[in-house]
């Protein structure tokens, strides 16, 4: 096997570099070998913080993976569609914000420094379309709205809401408290799909006295 010729990571080149002495005490298969483990290891540990990072964003099954890295890819080109031109538009809108920034262009200008705007308020991101999207037909009209607002897919909902049913039906009721690790998401997104389960009645808060 001929590593010369084989691409690597920068990681892991940089690891190989360093490793490079012990080819005087392995064998060259031996030591090819070796270095492909650590080429596998690196790939493994890559797969498996792409499926916390699916996790973490509400994710429970791998073929939603596909679909995640879509929207995602959609959401940072939007992010990178805000400029200089419309942020300043925002900003006369807020004459003390206005005012601030034309100080600091001032005063920067002098210096010739790089202008910095301030910071804007954060924008809510758009419902999200579910549409079509597996297991939108099983859900119940407030469940749908909420998925969209909350940007969750149908199967993910349904998932959660699954498992914390579960949970409630065994204890007998389920605090927010004891929710929130359960799922393991944003904790005002469990906040939210909680108080809707408890509002149609799916879980209790606190046991019956």
């Amino acid at each position: 096997m001929a590593l010369e010729h084989k691409f690597y990571g920068r990681t892991l080149r940089l690891c190989t570099e360093r490793l490079r002495p012990f080819t005087r005490l392995l064998r060259p298969i031996a030591y090819d070998l070796f270095i492909e483990a650590l080429h596998c290891e690196a790939e493994l540990k890559e797969h498996i913080q792409h499926l916390q990072s699916y996790r973490e964003a509400g994710l429970t099954k791998v073929g939603s993976g596909a679909i995640f890295r879509k929207l995602h890819a959609v959401r940072e080109a939007e992010k990178h569609k805000r400029n200089i031109t419309t942020d300043a538009l925002a900003i006369v809108q807020d004459q003390l914000a206005c005012k601030q920034w034309l100080d600091k262009f001032s005063q920067q200008g002098k210096s010739q420094a790089p202008i910095s705007l301030p910071n804007m308020p954060r924008k809510l991101a758009p419902p999200l379309n579910i549409v079509g999207y597996p297991g939108f037909e099983k859900l119940t009209t407030e469940e749908k709205e909420l998925c969209a607002r909350l940007r969750l897919l149908p199967e993910s909902f349904i998932g959660f809401k699954k498992i914390l049913t579960t949970e409630a039906q065994k204890q007998g009721y389920l605090r927010l408290a004891h929710a929130r690790p359960l799922i393991k998401i944003d904790v005002n997104k469990t906040r939210k799909i909680y108080d809707l389960l408890v509002d149609n009645g799916l879980i209790l808060k606190e046991p019956d006295s």
